[in-house]
């Protein structure tokens, strides 16, 4: 036991809540998003002098990459029905 044995048993309780469980399953996505802006689109780095000018990069860098997920996502075919193929022999 130490200091911090109540918070540890409330972040165990937090983890079994089915909210807490949505959140770990949109994450992934989430932070693939936020590698492509650093990586991709030089995210790392401001272009632009003031708060407001890197406010107004940061806005529009996520406006191309939500962009780009829609194109992606419209021009990508139609999934194939879920039923299995006739066996082979």
């Amino acid at each position: 036991m130490n200091d911090y044995a109540a918070e540890y048993t409330a972040a165990r309780q937090k983890a079994t809540t089915p909210g807490y469980r949505q959140v770990r399953r949109e994450h992934p996505a989430i932070e693939r998003k936020l590698a492509e802006i650093i990586c991709q689109h030089d995210g790392r780095w401001a272009r632009y002098r003031g708060r407001a000018r890197n406010r107004i990069q940061y806005l529009l860098t996520g406006l191309v990459v939500n962009v780009k997920r829609m194109v992606r996502l419209l021009l990508r075919p139609p999934h194939a029905p879920a039923v299995a193929p006739p066996p082979t022999r």
